[in-house]
């Protein structure tokens, strides 16, 4: 099922195009008339592409939902495991693989050293793709081939006939993805039965500790539409892969679980010496948690419930596999260090006993959260592609050390230290779950690798480095970290690291030779390009105005007006200074001639020229300069920049890495349509980036399109995440829940929840008490989920009405901004009775009506 019907495909037959191109004296430059060959001005957009951007239900609006008919389901890899927990994965018929809970490190999902690079092309100086250069994207892996070691199967046996629960047993198998639950229908000629099953582990928005438990669970639902009751049993197997890295299979035990509602296996490893622990020193269980007709079999890894299902009835039976594999591998060059689950359970068995005695919460709250983020106006496929991005936390991209600390990869494997520059883009983990972003200020930015100048080594423990793309991003996060906190004392705590650090931005500005302090960064700055630029860059002065913003915010919250006035007024130079970064149609580096040698963009069109009013829209600092400057650079990147075929823009561009094939279509990083491409550039290695796609990238262009409101910077903003969404679409021979970027998982996917926001309007400031929505589409008629600092729900509007309802915790409001009442204090009942929004709390089940 190729999702591609948007391309008028005869209007890029070729590699000439036959584009139009506007001529100008720059266009005689080679670089300019390349870029116009390749990177056509028409996208070729279907009428009908375009309006299921927009539109649920839509015959294009295309959700995470295959056959087997339509795919190989063997590719999808949905995360089912704890965030930090490893990696887990959830086939398309529904078994499990990847299981990457061992601690052993390498890059990728998995190992892949068999992709090659499509013929004719390169990747960065001429080697055959590794992992972090999209050798899973070309090559995408496959549960039958990676089990890990781990062999978890299930089975149901009716009328004395066993039916593998896979693809191999039925004739029809489907996938619904509504990440963290996986859906997966069964339906065969050869049984009258029919299974559901659900598979999860426990994902609570908020609730860090709930949604950490290494343990997945698998519900399934045997139905029964026949005249006469049904007899069935169904059969779960476990194998022990414990000690199989460390070659001590011979140490490896199982003993049976009969304990009050859980039965099952659990497997462990009898260590007898006092050597250094192991990375797979550990223990798995798997048991059935129902309160009668289980049997659990060590001598064949087996555990089987039995039942009977009257006659058009069905029945729920609920499994659970937990693991407990808590030392982590020395190359993460942290010491000798264990994972978070270590320090609340002893093995795997104990994860189970606290799953049991709770299940029940554990299981309604996840389902809760997916119905109510699925319960929306929007588009199925914008919600499925904004939010699954924030599974990289699922990952082994991520850890969480018995101290809690919080300590991530860029992808997995790859580029460790929870680096600053890349973390920056992503917004769904911090939405989620604010108290990672916190333990990030606390523990490891402010704290571990805070320099005494106030500088902060961008890799925190695993870097001596200073970024300033990072360095900008830190003021920015600790104002979103203010008011996405309770904690009252947090900004107190964190004030004095947070001003340091911004003042050290400034020491920086009042360093430059060329201006002196004019709210305009120049001179070295390493940047998330990997590489040193040098002049005035239109992205980290961007960034740079963004953080005086948020630091003016900061320092007023605290009291101190006077920093917050210095700060104020270097802003008001640079926001008038950074026009004389604008060539009239987009923004450009001013280069150092002393360094006239170094990578850099120069004239070119770069994916992240404006990039620090995408972060003001993040934590509602407002227009931070020119909005008819910032516009036209955004109606630069689309028409420069987006590129509708990448095979027919690669046969002009031969370098760099595999993060798209033919048929997809995506945002560039960087073209120079005007010319002034320098050879000097192509010297670096890092030019090769420029001519890739790179997800987090994309999404902080197109949030950025979309806040923008406009009508054709919110379709061009939808129609860049669409085409995220569709290069990764199993029909395309995709795994839907990877984006890549330098390996798997890669952490500045998580932009794409900023696409969300920006499509609600949405916004909220706990410090003040005080939420905004303002939707960008459907106005008439408009639903979506939404989260706060302690709160998750629903925000309807309709008919002139609105109503907020409350569905986890509680909210308390001082102000609500709905676009809605154009300005004015709407009328409010909670739960029918009239209501003043002035500390008004909220509570779970409250709805709150306006009008």
């Amino acid at each position: 099922m190729k999702r591609r019907p948007f391309l008028r495909l005869s209007s890029l037959a070729g590699a000439g195009l036959g584009f139009s191109f506007q001529r100008s004296q720059a266009a005689e430059d080679p670089s300019a008339m390349l870029y116009a060959k390749f990177v056509p001005r028409d996208k070729g957009l279907s009428a009908d592409w375009l309006a299921s951007l927009t539109t649920r239900g839509h015959q294009l609006d295309a959700g995470i939902q295959y056959r087997k008919t339509d795919c190989d389901l063997d590719l999808i890899g949905m995360t089912v495991g704890g965030i930090a927990c490893g990696t887990v994965y959830l086939s398309g018929d529904g078994r499990l693989w990847v299981w990457d809970v061992f601690n052993q490190h390498h890059e990728g999902v998995v190992p892949n050293k068999e992709a090659r690079s499509p013929v004719g092309l390169e990747t960065i100086q001429g080697r055959q793709p590794r992992e972090r250069d999209g050798a899973n994207f070309l090559l995408p892996p496959r549960a039958a081939n990676h089990q890990n070691g781990v062999h978890a199967r299930f089975s149901l046996t009716h009328k004395g006939t066993d039916h593998p629960l896979d693809a191999s047993a039925w004739e029809t198998v489907s996938f619904t993805g509504r990440w963290p639950v996986g859906t997966v229908d069964y339906a065969s000629s050869k049984t009258p039965l029919k299974v559901r099953l659900d598979a999860f582990s426990p994902f609570i928005p908020l609730d860090l500790k709930a949604s950490s438990l290494p343990l997945t669970v698998l519900e399934y639902t045997i139905g029964n539409p026949t005249a006469e009751a049904a007899e069935i049993t169904l059969n779960a197997y476990l194998n022990n892969p414990a000690g199989q890295f460390s070659k001590r299979e011979a140490l490896r035990f199982t003993e049976a679980i009969a304990e009050k509602s859980t039965t099952g296996l659990f497997h462990g490893l009898r260590i007898t010496d006092s050597s250094a622990p192991a990375p797979d020193d550990g223990s798995m269980a798997i048991a059935a948690l129902v309160p009668a007709g289980a049997k659990a079999d060590p001598a064949d890894n087996s555990v089987r419930v039995s039942a009977t299902i009257p006659a058009g009835g069905k029945t729920t039976l609920r499994f659970a596999i937990a693991w407990h594999f808590p030392n982590l591998s020395p190359k993460l060059a942290l010491g000798i260090v264990r994972r978070h689950y270590a320090k609340r359970f002893p093995d795997a068995r104990a994860v189970l006993a606290h799953f049991a005695s709770c299940q029940d919460d554990l299981c309604q709250s996840t389902r809760k959260w997916v119905a109510t983020w699925n319960d929306s106006t929007l588009p199925q496929w914008l919600l499925d592609r904004t939010i699954l991005t924030t599974n990289t936390l699922q990952t082994e991209t991520c850890v969480i050390l018995e101290n809690d600390r919080f300590w991530a990869w860029e992808g997995i494997g790859c580029c460790p230290g929870t680096c600053g520059h890349v973390w920056e883009y992503s917004q769904g983990h911090a939405r989620l779950f604010p108290e990672i972003e916190r333990n990030l200020r606390e523990v490891t930015d402010y704290g571990i690798a805070q320099n005494p100048d106030g500088s902060i080594r961008f890799r925190g423990s695993n870097s001596k480095t200073t970024a300033i793309d990072a360095q900008t991003s830190y003021i920015l996060r600790t104002l979103r970290d203010h008011q996405l906190s309770d904690d009252p004392g947090y900004l107190k705590r964190v004030w004095p690291a947070t001003r340091k650090a911004l003042q050290y931005l400034i020491d920086f500005d009042a360093a430059d030779k060329r201006g002196g302090l004019d709210g305009l960064l120049d001179g070295m700055q390493h940047n998330t390009l990997d590489a040193e630029w040098y002049g005035k860059v239109h992205v980290l002065c961007s960034m740079y105005l963004a953080s005086l913003r948020a630091g003016e915010e900061l320092a007023l919250a605290m009291g101190d007006e006077k920093f917050a006035a210095t700060v104020s007024d270097i802003y008001q130079k640079g926001a008038k200074n950074i026009a004389t970064l604008f060539n009239g149609e987009f923004y450009v580096q001013i280069e150092d001639p002393d360094h006239a040698k170094a990578i850099g963009v120069g004239e070119g069109c770069y994916i992240d020229q404006v990039m620090g009013q995408f972060w003001a829209n993040q934590v509602g600092l407002g227009r931070i300069y020119q909005a008819d400057h910032q516009k036209s650079a955004l109606r630069a990147l689309w028409k420069y920049n987006f590129v509708p075929e990448y095979s027919s823009f690669r046969q002009g561009f031969k370098e760099g890495r595999h993060y798209a094939t033919a048929g997809d279509s995506g945002l560039l990083m960087c073209t120079w349509p005007k010319g002034g491409l320098k050879p000097d550039f192509k010297k670096h290695w890092q030019y090769a980036y420029f001519n890739e796609f790179m997800t987090g990238f994309e999404y902080q262009a197109a949030a950025h399109m979309v806040a923008e409101r406009d009508d054709d910077l919110v379709q061009d903003g939808l129609a860049v995440t669409r085409a995220i969404h569709d290069r990764y679409s199993a029909g395309r021979g995709r795994n839907p829940y990877n984006e890549i970027e330098c390996s798997d998982h890669y952490a500045r996917a998580g932009a794409s929840y900023a696409v969300f926001l920006a499509v609600c309007g949405f916004g909220f400031d706990q410090a003040k008490g005080r939420l905004t929505f303002d939707p960008v589409i459907q106005k008439d008629h408009f639903r979506a989920p939404f989260t706060t600092s302690k709160a998750w729900g629903t925000y309807d509007q309709k008919d002139g009405k609105a109503t907020l309802t409350i569905t986890h915790g509680t909210l308390t409001l001082n102000q609500l901004d709905l676009a809605l009442f154009k300005g004015r204090q709407p009328k409010a009942l909670l739960n029918g009775k009239d209501a003043e929004i002035r500390n008004l709390e909220l509570r779970q089940g409250d709805v709150l009506t306006l009008s």
